[in-house]
């Protein structure tokens, strides 16, 4: 009991700003802030030149603020925008902190109970593929895979899929680490960026030069040889490939100008995006025909086809470049996450607020007030009432 009480005094007598330092060493979590302000009288008081500009209720307080700013979401948000995120937080900054981390760990992976990876499902029109501790299974189709599965009742078991790639040394092995897929192709990413894709590549989607089926995973190479990808968008009979440095390759179908070249002419294999060049892209996601590039910067931009008003510029009319999608510039609004469906948008913003846009016939819209309009449309993003009241962190079709 002596030694806890000497050890309050020790901490007691630091100074404010060395305590400060320790607790934005970012290895607290937020329920860490949250038990220590509340048990621990130490940390209550604070003094005025730590932050002359803000008052804050507590050191605690303060490190969060700090941790926040230095978090790459908060540090791209406006003066504007950041109050409005925290005003959605209740003047919180503990709670400001743990939406930002919730939204930048938030992904479609779970952590596998052995602990050396991710699980990950997802399917296309016939198959199933599913992701665990680095190793691709497949169920359920003919054309995709490594072989043509002669025995129907071997559709449906899992197979493993093998990949034809050297170790980049000796001691390294370039895991799987995602997977895409829609409709009737597939892309793997590895580890260090490489892209391998299989499936129908009969208009080039694949990024092969050769056509038909690829019935075994291949390396994408062309124009993306030698450049490391993080993510890849699968549409139906196209493909776009977002690089580590924020650039925008697609390949594949161009019939409503998804490919956002500027023309309606397709790609055999990846062609980088020339008008988003000058832009840093963090996420790119695509419909079925059309394809969404959301920036550093929170301005999201949209190409291709502008059927059910999908592409959210108030009109059907096909997009053949990138079109910024100016409703959430107007209004002062960064969006953090853009999901495409087939035929309709899911976009989160800032503060944790959800827009839809595009054909709601299922009502997923979530626009009640057309609850019994099974043919409702929204031309322009539309805010989503109901869930006002909720913090939303990650948006999925």
């Amino acid at each position: 009991m002596e030694d806890q009480v000497t050890s309050v005094s020790i901490i007691e007598e630091l100074p404010s700003d060395l305590i400060l330092c320790i607790l934005k060493s970012d290895c607290l979590s937020v329920s860490d802030f949250a038990c220590l302000e509340t048990t621990c009288t130490t940390f209550g008081g604070i003094r005025e030149q730590l932050h002359p500009t803000l008052k804050f209720r507590s050191l605690v307080d303060l490190a969060v603020f700090r941790l926040c700013e230095s978090h790459p979401i908060y540090s791209c948000l406006n003066e504007s925008r950041k109050k409005t995120l925290l005003l959605r937080m209740g003047n919180n900054w503990k709670q400001a902190l743990n939406f930002l981390r919730s939204v930048e760990e938030s992904s479609d992976s779970v952590q596998s109970k052995s602990g050396s990876g991710y699980i990950q499902v997802t399917a296309g029109i016939s198959f199933t593929i599913v992701l665990k501790d680095y190793s691709v299974y497949i169920s359920g189709v003919r054309y995709l895979g490594d072989h043509l599965l002669k025995d129907h009742l071997k559709y449906h078991k899992f197979t493993l899929i093998s990949f034809d790639q050297q170790p980049l040394t000796s001691s390294y092995v370039d895991n799987i680490v995602s997977v895409s897929t829609m409709y009737n192709h597939a892309a793997f990413i590895t580890q260090s960026g490489k892209v391998f894709t299989c499936g129908n590549n009969s208009s080039g989607c694949c990024g092969h030069t050769t056509g038909g089926y690829s019935l075994k995973p291949r390396l994408v190479e062309g124009a993306l040889k030698g450049i490391p990808c993080k993510q890849v968008a699968i549409g139906n009979k196209f493909t776009v490939f977002l690089t580590r440095e924020g650039r925008v390759y697609t390949c594949g179908r161009n019939s409503h100008g998804q490919l956002g070249h500027g023309d309606m002419v397709d790609r055999p294999t990846p062609m980088i995006v020339e008008s988003l060049v000058d832009c840093l892209v963090v996420q790119v996601s695509v419909g079925l025909a059309f394809t969404l590039a959301l920036t550093s910067d929170g301005n999201l931009y949209s190409f291709g086809s502008g059927e059910d008003w999908c592409l959210g510029h108030r009109v059907e009319k096909n997009e053949l470049r990138p079109r910024l999608v100016k409703f959430f510039k107007r209004r002062n609004i960064h969006i953090l996450r853009v999901s495409a469906g087939a035929v309709h948008v899911v976009a989160l913003d800032s503060s944790g607020l959800v827009y839809t846009w595009g054909r709601g016939e299922v009502s997923q819209l979530c626009n009640i007030e057309y609850i019994d309009d099974f043919k409702s449309r929204e031309t322009t993003p539309y805010l989503v009432n109901s869930l006002k009241s909720q913090i939303a962190i990650q948006v999925i079709n």
